[in-house]
């Protein structure tokens, strides 16, 4: 046994893993794959972040998926991405088929310099990769005090209202906004019924999912997460819901030239070919409106608004977008993140993969 899948094998028994215990495993099966020491940190720290706030579907569970393709070729390791000036405060970015996280962090802060310049910044990316959690990038622009509008579209596992074709995929919608003296508020989520990575979770524990969530290929509303991934995603709200994921899919692939989603493949599934997907994201600064002190003390004004109304459940009182996330994190952080079998098993696939890589290759008499 080599000494990652040694160090995984550890972990047999514990209930917990520590948040930067969990970022170096992921830190190192990603520089196995190719990828530079600073940029695998960065992607993991993405993929822990979503383990800490409770987002399982969304974290460390796509390591595998994100390993298979940087050892198949079909996500570039090391790419060199590339910002096109449109006009004085709009961008395209080529990902150059790299890693999402990659490419939505240099659209971050590549975007946050010329919003301060301008009041408002924005970037269309295309050629990229899934990435994670749309609340992590929002996030990282709310904590230098810029609101943040996020989208991507993704491969095409959700039919239009009315139809069962799937076309176009839940693309995420994200937005960030600071708070002063507090955590921002975080809205991320999917414009499908439910994110697709929930129902994979499922497939893989074995559970049955709400008959709300998905059609099966018949277009029969279906509790077996085996029949919904052969089938179609409902929107979420119906009609409602599949006019903001289209609205998602024509602010990244059209403004960036990149595929639209129905071309966009599944990077859960070995295609041999790039995934191709598109983000958008937006900028801005509130200096740039009416200033960041005015604003700040509005957005605070309604999140304490919020927060204080009565709750119809009093031990459930009304929560801002991103709140239980950041309670989360903190919980996480202080006691340590729970090592579920899914996430021991998506750390020992990847290593698996690793493992197969380096079986074939020394088949072959090429050294490692």
């Amino acid at each position: 046994m080599n000494e990652l899948g040694q160090r995984i094998a550890d972990l047999a028994g514990r209930k917990t893993i520590a948040a930067d215990a969990l970022g170096a495993l992921a830190t190192a099966i990603l520089a196995r794959c190719g990828v530079a020491e600073a940029d695998a940190r960065s992607v993991a720290e993405a993929l822990v972040d979503a383990q800490l706030r409770g987002s399982q579907a969304h974290g460390v569970m796509h390591l595998p998926a994100y390993a298979r393709g940087l050892l198949e070729g079909t996500i570039n390791p090391a790419p060199r991405l590339q910002f096109t000036a449109g006009k004085d405060a709009t961008a395209v970015i080529d990902a150059d088929n790299g890693l999402g996280i990659l490419a939505a962090n240099f659209a971050i802060d590549r975007l946050a310099p010329i919003a301060r310049r301008h009041g408002i910044a924005a970037a269309a990316v295309r050629n990229s990769n899934h990435f994670g959690t749309g609340s992590y990038f929002v996030e990282r622009a709310a904590s230098q005090g810029l609101i943040c509008l996020g989208f991507s579209n993704a491969s095409p596992t959700m039919a239009p209202f009315g139809a069962r074709q799937p076309v176009l995929g839940t693309n995420p919608i994200a937005a960030g906004f600071p708070l002063p003296g507090a955590d921002p508020i975080a809205l991320d989520m999917s414009t499908s019924a439910v994110a697709r990575a929930r129902i994979r979770q499922a497939e893989r524990e074995g559970t049955a999912i709400p008959a709300d969530w998905s059609l099966d290929a018949e277009g029969r509303p279906t509790t077996d997460p085996v029949a919904a991934l052969k089938g179609t995603i409902l929107p979420m709200a119906g009609a409602k819901g599949y006019g903001l994921a289209l609205m998602a899919e024509l602010l990244s692939s059209t403004l960036s030239d990149g595929r639209p989603g129905f071309a966009v493949a599944s990077p859960h599934e070995s295609v041999g070919a790039p995934a191709g997907v598109s983000h958008c994201f937006i900028v801005i600064d509130p200096d740039g409106f009416c200033g960041a002190e005015r604003q700040g003390a509005r957005a605070k004004a309604i999140a304490d608004r919020i927060s204080g109304l009565p709750g119809i459940d009093p031990a459930s009182p009304p929560r801002l977008p991103g709140e239980r996330g950041h309670a989360a994190r903190r919980r996480a952080l202080k006691e340590g993140i729970a090592l579920t079998p899914s996430l021991s098993g998506a750390l020992a696939a990847a290593v698996k993969l690793l493992d197969e890589r380096a079986t074939m290759r020394a088949s072959k008499g090429v050294k490692a």
